[in-house]
């Protein structure tokens, strides 16, 4: 087992109230934003690690991501979908009713925006100034059941590949949509319940967290499992997530005992785990990496 990559550079204590729900650095790596189920979201300047600006909502956010170097997406437990969007001095927000459920999974691509909430999968043309299109045809927005599917129809994830959407659910596998008329065009059976994902840089590898094992990577082109990583993936009732990290030669994933761990794909070569401060609630829920 190899020495641990990364030391602690910042704790940042401040800005929220209750637990965080999504973490994510924009393009530059200037900003850190962060969400929380207190209703608010904050973003911090990787500089100095200090508090920059603070937005405050009413419900409880529960996904964002960047969609431009200064301009936020927000998914909220109402279904509602906001735009953050950072001058100078001010924050511009606007923002509209586009599920059901809580929006927990929204990945941006261009002006693309792809959203996950329960049972249902969303594709919108978007500004920031809220006047977003819906693009997924009724017919796409979720697999059919069977009396073989799971319980129920549950994304788990949304993410771009060069172009597909790749939507992952909990009982349903790895589902891909081309980005022009928006067709299934392949669906890659998964082993258990998968409950997160992430897609490799390259958008050919996809890791899963597997309910039952652990930690599953799929190449997508031939469908397959490359490498699995057994691993205690859930505690009290939370799922660890996954994050590919090291330009896709590795998968970081969190763990029930306070801890981040990560493993080189190809060797398998596990890097020793990075301990995080003890809370009442020490299992990582959400990471996010960037590099220089």
């Amino acid at each position: 087992m190899s020495e641990a990559p990364y030391a602690q550079t910042a704790h940042l204590s401040e800005g929220h109230s209750k637990g965080i729900t999504a973490v994510a650095f924009n393009g530059e790596g200037t900003y850190l934003a962060t969400a929380s189920l207190d209703g608010t979201v904050c973003l911090w300047n990787t500089s100095t690690w200090g508090l920059v600006d603070t937005y405050r909502s009413g419900k409880a956010v529960v996904s964002l991501t960047w969609f431009a170097n200064n301009a936020l997406v927000c998914g909220l437990e109402d279904g509602n979908m906001s735009s953050l969007v950072k001058d100078d001095e001010h924050i511009t927000i606007s923002g509209f009713w586009a599920h059901r459920y809580p929006v927990e999974h929204i990945a941006a691509c261009g002006k693309l925006v792809a959203s996950g909430a329960h049972e249902e999968l969303k594709v919108w043309d978007w500004n920031t100034n809220g006047t977003s299109m819906f693009l997924l045809p009724a017919s796409t927005r979720h697999p059919p059941t069977s009396e073989h599917d799971g319980p129920e129809i549950l994304v788990t994830g949304v993410a771009w590949a060069q172009s597909a959407l790749v939507a992952t659910y909990l009982h349903h596998g790895i589902r891909l949509y081309d980005t022009e008329q928006w067709k299934l065009v392949r669906v890659i059976a998964t082993r258990g319940s998968t409950i997160s994902s992430s897609l490799s840089p390259n958008g050919g590898y996809l890791a899963a967290t597997n309910l039952g094992v652990g930690f599953d990577v799929y190449n997508l082109g031939s469908g397959k499992v490359i490498r699995t990583f057994e691993h205690n993936i859930v505690a009290h009732g939370r799922a660890v997530p996954v994050l590919f990290v090291h330009g896709g030669h590795a998968i970081l994933g969190g763990s029930t005992t306070g801890s981040i761990k990560i493993w080189y794909i190809d060797s398998a070569q596990q890097l020793a785990p990075m301990a995080i401060p003890r809370t009442s609630s020490p299992y990582p829920v959400r990471v996010a990496v960037h590099y220089a």
